[in-house]
């Protein structure tokens, strides 16, 4: 009896592991996708796996799946400057598009973390090198629930930051500037513990790919350090 089944037509699907694997061959080496080895196959069919997972936006799903393994009660926020590689200039929309920034040190692209109290990333954003960390806090934040606390250094000490952290009933463990004619009182003990978004930095620029941004999207760079942070959690968190 003939089968009523349709046969598929076109080239077979090329295996999910082995595509994966030339994404992380890429992302540890930082190498550009033309030189990713032949056992991989072609190198134009590893990156536009990796951009249709992107457009499809599995990246961030997998973040955001591993935020629901977040342990302890505190959670630590920083921010590190990655130096920007000269063949990532150039990219759609320009450098304000793309998160890309001028300071003291040359062209710098800033990433903010914010991670449990183990250090296993939450949420990750990026913005240009010369931006200030507490900008991009409210957005870095808006998952945190209520009962836990952010512990972070003196750039985020500002009022509205506070007030806003304060009535959703997140606290705050942020040491005070300087001058301050009022300084806010702060946990000593859980300050000791903001290591670990020191940490959580020092691995994931074990990647060379991210230690200097290669990338010329914002989009594609923010992907590889979210498949880093899902790199890191498997392997010392899981």
């Amino acid at each position: 009896m003939r089968s009523k089944r349709r046969r598929r037509r076109g080239r077979p699907s090329k295996d999910v592991r082995l595509m994966l694997e030339g994404i992380v061959w890429v992302l540890r080496t930082g190498a550009p996708w033309r030189d990713l080895p032949e056992g991989f196959g072609p190198w134009e069919t590893v990156y536009g796996r990796f951009r249709r997972w992107l457009a499809g936006g599995l990246w961030q799903r997998l973040l955001g799946r591993l935020a629901r393994y977040t342990t302890g009660k505190l959670r630590h926020m920083d921010a590190t400057c990655c130096k920007v590689h000269q063949f990532a200039n150039g990219g759609h929309g320009g450098v304000q598009a793309n998160a890309i920034g001028r300071t003291k040190g040359g062209a710098n692209t800033k990433v903010h973390a914010l991670v449990d109290t183990k250090g296993m990333a939450c949420c990750v954003k990026l913005s240009a090198g010369q931006v200030h960390e507490s900008t991009v806090a409210l957005e870095l934040t808006k998952a945190v629930p209520k009962g836990c606390t952010l512990v972070g250094d003196k750039a985020y000490d500002v009022d509205a930051l506070r007030d806003h952290w304060e009535d959703r009933g997140v606290g705050v463990c942020v040491p005070a500037r300087e001058g301050r004619k009022q300084p806010a009182a702060h946990h000593k003990g859980w300050y000791r513990k903001r290591h670990q978004v020191e940490n959580f930095f020092q691995r994931l620029k074990t990647f060379l790919r991210i230690d200097r941004r290669l990338d010329k999207l914002a989009a594609t760079f923010l992907a590889f350090v979210q498949l880093a942070c899902v790199l890191n959690a498997i392997k010392y968190h899981f």
